[in-house]
């Protein structure tokens, strides 16, 4: 579980994340193409070549964006689309579910499922739970060999994924967005990572 936590006496932006790469056949795996992604969400926000959104919030509904079923991270992610052609794949903002959507309590907290993730090679899954209103999901595309991991390993072109719980990129710039704001005011983020194989949650 992560938690981050601010306390302001005065207006602050405080929209914090993460930037966890994961891939579910290991850290010397291969890429991620053939593992599976679910984004509990019906709609995503728009953006352009430097993935910032212009405030349109879009249906997933008939487009490579509608992962609310269990789909390969490969099938559509080199579609002619062009949020993915702006992106070079996948590396947008969703709007997550609350209506009908499964929902935890953590310490008194709503904590909403957001992404799930699968790899049949391996038999991990990954659950994610945030009390944050939207997740960007990012497949690694501009990894270059040059980011080194566990025993030296080098990330190359899709080899990781991240899944980051957020406030919407740019909210501040468009007044329709969730407002990541605290006016004088404690606020608390959680997010919760549940990764299971046979069975065993850890």
């Amino acid at each position: 579980m992560s938690e981050y936590k601010a306390i302001s006496d005065s207006d602050t932006l405080f929209n914090p994340t993460n930037h966890t790469y994961f891939n579910l056949n290991g850290f010397d795996g291969s890429n991620i193409l053939n593992q599976e992604i679910q984004i509990f969400d019906d709609y995503y926000t728009w953006s352009n070549d430097a993935a910032i959104p212009d405030g349109r919030i879009l249906p997933v509904e008939g487009t490579p964006m509608d992962l609310r079923k269990l789909t390969t991270i490969g099938r559509h992610i080199d579609a002619d689309f062009d949020e993915l052609n702006y992106g070079h794949g996948y590396d947008h903002n969703w709007c997550i579910n609350i209506v009908g959507n499964e929902c935890i309590s953590v310490l008194g907290s709503p904590l909403y499922r957001a992404a799930h993730a699968e790899s049949k090679s391996s038999g991990i899954a990954l659950t994610v739970h945030t009390d944050m209103p939207g997740i960007q999901f990012y497949t690694g595309n501009f990894l270059d060999g040059n980011l080194r991991g566990k025993n030296g390993v080098r990330f190359r072109h899709r080899q990781g994924f991240c899944l980051e719980t957020q406030y919407y990129p740019n909210a501040v710039n468009n007044a329709k967005f969730p407002q990541p704001v605290l006016s004088g005011s404690i606020e608390t983020i959680t997010l919760i990572f549940y990764i299971k194989k046979g069975g065993v949650l850890s």
